[in-house]
């Protein structure tokens, strides 16, 4: 948690497949005021139209117009908050025996290769969840060296030396324990939770429980497949086609109108085999689920919390909703 002193604002910064999103906030008193957001767009049309090379500049460009955006002028803002993007980051809950610091760091090494697959040198960090009969139980978060440096490289631009890095699987977990903190205070137990952040490349699916702890797994499933599924449904370019997404939905299908002789289009919900990509980010949905609660029994799963830019979308949510039999709202963590 940031301590505010007097000016102090903090700048936040999530770097997607498609865009940059960002949030400044400011202290009044013993409160945070949200200053400004915004959002830079890439200007990516296809996930493997560009070099690697080539996303970094777009990336260092769109930080730079953003950044200068929302205000911040200087590399000495004392503030700075960063995600590293989910692809590049995994987080997973282990056991390990209880051990002395630098043996817990050597040992976490050949659990982060083991648990989470990563090429290149890996960099980790951890947080406990306290001990148990059998040990220690963990959340271990694990990326590699390369992924940090580019991140830095393209933070150096406007960020201060030593700007914060965070986990967005993570950041979304706590944002839902500072929502619910007043229910807890108010003596109820804590609920079991999932929230599936609906990214443009990939979703990420988080489910915590009092009894079994943290589970996350990646999908590679998200906004731009739904829209390269309307793409080829509709005839149209990719362009057009993420027009077509964002105003009516994903679920959706071209048909011709029969009472006009013009090429009037009508749009209609489609049947569930129409949808590939929805259909099967149901089911992997679903999947996280029965694996997460096969040991533990029944869990209290209150809802399904959906974020990201597909979380807009009605249609989605109410056919994510009627697959997992579970009520899907949207999780504003500003709220």
């Amino acid at each position: 948690m940031v301590r505010f002193g007097k000016g102090n604002r903090v700048y936040a910064f999530d770097f997607g497949t498609n865009s940059i999103k960002a949030v400044v906030f400011s202290a009044v008193g013993k409160r945070a005021r949200l200053e400004a957001f915004g959002e830079q767009s890439l200007g990516l049309v296809s996930l493997d139209q560009d070099s690697e090379e080539q996303r970094m500049a777009k990336a260092t460009e769109a930080f730079v117009i953003l950044a200068r955006h929302l205000g911040m002028r200087s590399r000495n803002e004392k503030y700075v908050y960063s995600s590293l993007p989910s692809s590049q980051v995994g987080v997973k809950q282990i056991k390990t025996p209880s051990l002395g610091e630098e043996e817990l760091r050597s040992s976490l090494l050949f659990e982060a290769r083991k648990h989470i697959p990563l090429k290149g040198e890996i960099l980790l960090d951890y947080h406990s969840l306290g001990n148990s009969a059998d040990g220690l139980d963990l959340l271990l978060v694990a990326t590699t060296r390369q992924a940090v440096s580019s991140h830095l490289d393209i933070l150096k631009t406007m960020a201060p030396r030593k700007p914060i890095l965070d986990v967005p699987v993570v950041s979304l977990l706590n944002a839902w324990f500072l929502g619910s903190e007043s229910r807890s205070l108010a003596g109820n137990p804590p609920a079991s939770v999932l929230i599936v952040q609906i990214g443009s490349s990939h979703s990420q699916v988080c489910l915590w429980s009092p009894a079994r702890g943290f589970f996350s797994r990646e999908i590679p499933l998200g906004g731009f497949h739904f829209t390269e599924e309307l793409r080829q449904r509709l005839s149209v370019d990719f362009a057009t086609a993420e027009e077509r997404k964002r105003d009516r939905g994903a679920l959706q299908d071209m048909q011709s109108s029969s009472e006009s002789n013009s090429a009037v289009l009508s749009l209609a919900l489609a049947g569930p085999t129409e949808h590939k990509a929805v259909e099967s980010l149901c089911r992997e949905v679903m999947r996280s689920i029965r694996f997460f609660t096969k040991d533990a029994g029944q869990e209290n799963i209150e809802c399904c919390w959906l974020s990201g830019g597909s979380a807009a979308d009605v249609g989605l949510r109410q056919r994510l909703a009627q697959e997992i039999r579970l009520p899907c709202k949207v999780l504003h963590p500003v709220e």
